[in-house]
């Protein structure tokens, strides 16, 4: 087929105009597109409910959202996502951290400890299930028992800063004011700026030279507090007589 030069610039503009028409439907297209998309992405949980409508078995999903939903104080809700983890992988170490911290926050400490201490055995050095054991005994009233476990987890991870504060209460509950204080130095020389560290390190040194001075007066009033907390959880729990003595020390700290 010939074509004269009339006939061929007319199709020159047609398929001008064809090619300028496609270039916009396919911009439309990714418009459209897009606007989908920031709908779907609008907030992490879109992003975790669409990924479970479109897969089945998703460990990583079901476990990840389960602890987004437990950071975003939504406890009660996560629990069957990390449930569904467990079914999917039941030797996890971070489901059942995550399971634990869940039944924490939902006041389940008795129901966390197994979730814990099953982390724990899967990996034995680690200083987040052991610290995260540690702090479900101390909330029990089990200060004893916290001790060892926060021992293990500053042992575990030495520049931590945070297990050692915790173990540094509970030698102070336990009458051991000279670990608590070896404790607390380091955890201030770990992290320097924390005034509220530096500050309870300044109480247990007046405490030492002088437990009844007023410069202590704050720290009494915290451990009297926690002797009160550590009361109250024995005696939900049944153990009367140990409830007793912490109330016992809670007023010879100075409180009610």
């Amino acid at each position: 087929m010939a074509w004269g030069v009339p006939a061929l610039a007319g199709r020159r503009r047609w398929a001008q105009s064809l090619v300028r028409a496609a270039a916009v439907a396919v911009i439309v297209a990714a418009a459209l597109a897009a606007s989908a998309q920031v709908r779907l992405w609008k907030n992490t949980e879109t992003v975790f409910i669409h990924a479970l409508a479109t897969t089945k078995n998703n460990f990583v999903i079901e476990n990840n959202f389960g602890d987004y939903l437990t950071n975003s104080d939504r406890a009660a809700d996560a629990l069957p996502h990390i449930s569904e983890a467990l079914r999917i992988r039941p030797d996890s170490f971070e489901a059942h951290v995550n399971m634990g911290r869940s039944l924490v926050a939902l006041g389940r400490l008795d129901d966390s400890i197994p979730h814990f201490s099953r982390a724990a055995r899967i990996d034995p050095h680690s200083s987040v299930a052991l610290n995260n054991l540690a702090r479900a005994k101390f909330l029990q009233g089990e200060v004893a028992e916290a001790i060892p476990l926060y021992e293990a987890a500053v042992a575990a991870a030495p520049a931590l800063a945070e297990p050692r504060r915790w173990l540094a209460i509970a030698d102070l509950m336990a009458g051991n004011t000279p670990a608590a204080l070896s404790q607390l130095e380091r955890a201030v020389e770990l992290e320097p700026f924390s005034q509220e560290w530096r500050r309870l390190l300044e109480g247990v040194r007046e405490y030492e030279r002088s437990p009844a001075a007023a410069a202590a007066s704050e720290l009494r009033g915290r451990l009297a507090a926690e002797h009160r907390n550590a009361a109250a959880a024995l005696e939900r729990r049944g153990k009367t007589e140990e409830a007793r003595i912490h109330l016992q020390k809670a007023q010879e700290l100075g409180g009610p």
